[in-house]
């Protein structure tokens, strides 16, 4: 007796924007915790998937746990921010660390859609200063 089935590999195409515009805050504020959130969304068209977990990585974190994307801006940067990201479940996304968000079904994954948020944040290890801001963090996908 004879077994045959073929083994499919699991693919993800995925969408998700290159940048997201945090806004424009003066020093207070921060100071003071007034800036809002900035949505973004990922997506994932999937065949023979059952699961995909993100983590997010980056070469500059801050604040005092290092849980913010840093500023990565070389002239006239902003001090003292840091940029706080969340999963769909609102839990903080720490970079580099074990952090991550899973979607996982039963039958097989086809389509997913996640909505992320990002907001500039006072860092807790500077004074904050007026300047420009760029921070840049890599989301790395796995899917089985």
């Amino acid at each position: 007796m004879a077994f045959i089935t073929p083994i499919e590999k699991p693919t993800c195409t995925l969408t998700a924007p290159k940048t997201v515009d945090l806004g424009d805050y003066g020093v207070s504020d921060i100071e003071n915790d007034k800036t809002i959130n900035a949505d973004f969304g990922v997506t994932g068209n999937c065949t023979n998937t059952r699961k995909v977990t993100v983590t997010l990585t980056t070469s500059k974190t801050t604040g005092t746990d290092g849980s913010l994307l840093a500023n990565t801006a070389s002239s006239n940067a902003a001090q003292g921010v840091g940029v706080l990201l969340k999963w769909p479940n609102n839990r903080q996304i720490v970079p580099n660390s074990t952090s991550s968000y899973t979607a996982q079904d039963n039958t097989t994954l086809t389509i997913f859609s996640w909505l992320l948020t990002a907001r500039l944040v006072k860092s807790d290890t500077e004074k904050v200063t007026s300047g420009t801001f760029s921070a840049i963090g890599t989301l790395q996908f796995t899917y089985e």
